[in-house]
């Protein structure tokens, strides 16, 4: 995997990661490849400009968008707490 396409996956999951911070590491993992799986197409294709803006600029980016968001990534987003 690309040094590119590992930073794309950790910003397409870092929402679900601030829910996971006070689990155990396993479940941090789990929770990153859920949403590297479900949000990775959606970063590259609705918030690419803010790759690297950090976790919270990410974040943003997906809930300004969370109409054109795919059901996946916007069903993962809701079940980790970060969009209605």
């Amino acid at each position: 995997m690309s040094v590119s396409r590992a930073r794309l996956l950790a910003a397409a999951v870092s929402a679900g990661l601030m829910l996971a911070a006070s689990s155990s590491g396993y479940a941090q993992d789990n929770v990153r490849a859920e949403g590297a799986k479900a949000c990775g197409p959606d970063a590259t294709r609705l918030c690419k400009h803010v790759l690297e803006q950090g976790d919270m600029v990410m974040l943003k980016c997906f809930q300004n968008r969370a109409a054109k968001l795919a059901p996946s990534c916007r069903a993962f987003l809701t079940k980790v707490g970060r969009l209605k």
